[in-house]
């Protein structure tokens, strides 16, 4: 991994990083922003990430979350789009 490979343990820190943020979307999924560059039909929003220049972005559909890309906030913008 990318992030181990600058310095021990920065991996793990980032994959807790990832853990934790899963586990709050999980508790209250409608606490995030929706993507308003999504059609309204679809509950797709998003959570970034405090330290790491990602983001969690997700699909509240009924009783379920689909987790649809950990994405890197500046490069290739947009390419989980075909994934909903």
């Amino acid at each position: 991994m990318w992030y181990e490979e600058q310095q021990h343990g920065l991996g793990v820190e980032f994959l807790a990083a990832v853990d934790s943020a899963m586990h709050q979307i999980e508790q209250s999924p409608q606490r995030y922003a929706r993507l308003e560059t999504i059609p309204e039909e679809a509950d797709v929003r998003r959570l970034v990430l405090d330290r790491f220049p990602y983001a969690i972005i997700f699909e509240a559909v009924e009783d379920e979350v689909r987790i649809l890309a950990v994405a890197h906030t500046h490069r290739r913008p947009n390419y989980w789009k075909g994934r909903q």
